[in-house]
């Protein structure tokens, strides 16, 4: 901008002097909204220089972050090139060795299977049985049939049965519903109540909840254990 003037695109050549003013406000409108889809309400021919001009800059951009990232990548592929080097030089026999020594890594369904075939511990069965009577007097308190009219109103809570009939069949399960259907507070309930209060006994029932936020985490933390009926709130006894 010399002289406090905006230079249009020297390498652009228009037919008259109208033409140079719409591409000088195509430019300072490139510049006052960049980043929106403005272009795509102006003319075909200032809207391919608009997409020029936004592809020249992402190139721009690109390659400042491959030239920053230069020495980084050179880097890790030296390191990569110095272990594969490593590897070959150890001999065979040693890498044996060590392979027989070593315990086999069990993969995530082999932990799975072992998990449902262990033999309940002492004390175990106690536990959930104390769970199962206190799941049992929460759920009886006043708190708890205040808070159960609203769950009943929740989307989720129409498709009880065929959640759990689902997880009986399937061991990995995806439901998807719209946002405030409940499903990250009933159908966590759900299986606790299947598993504890729902039979002669109590079942081994270990429910874990995430959520992408923290507040997220504890607002969900704290309506749940009010609509299980307990008032001293999540982390209490």
């Amino acid at each position: 901008r010399p002289n406090d003037v905006l230079e249009v695109c020297p390498t652009i050549l228009t037919e008259d002097g109208m033409q140079a003013q719409h591409l000088g406000a195509t430019l300072a409108l490139y510049n006052l909204v960049k980043g929106q889809s403005v272009h795509q309400l102006l003319p075909p021919t200032y809207r391919d220089v608009w997409l020029e001009w936004r592809d020249s800059e992402q190139k721009e951009e690109e390659e400042s972050r491959t030239a920053i990232n230069k020495p980084r990548d050179q880097f890790i592929a030296r390191l990569l090139t110095r272990l594969k080097q490593q590897q070959s030089l150890q001999p065979q026999t040693d890498l044996q060795e060590r392979l027989q020594d070593a315990e086999p890594e069990d993969s995530w369904e082999n932990l799975d299977t072992q998990e449902d075939h262990e033999p309940q511990r002492g004390g175990g069965l106690v536990a959930e049985e104390t769970s199962r009577r206190l799941l049992l007097k929460l759920r009886s308190s006043a708190l708890a049939r205040k808070l159960l009219a609203e769950r009943e109103q929740l989307p989720v809570f129409q498709h009880r049965q065929q959640v759990l009939e689902a997880l009986r069949r399937h061991r990995v399960l995806v439901i998807a519903g719209e946002t405030g259907s409940g499903k990250s507070t009933q159908i966590p309930q759900f299986i606790l109540e299947e598993l504890l209060a729902t039979g002669e006994a109590a079942q081994p029932c270990n429910v874990v909840v995430t959520q992408p936020r923290r507040i997220s985490a504890m607002s969900l933390a704290s309506r749940v254990s009010q609509e299980l009926g307990s008032e001293d709130g999540p982390g209490s006894k």
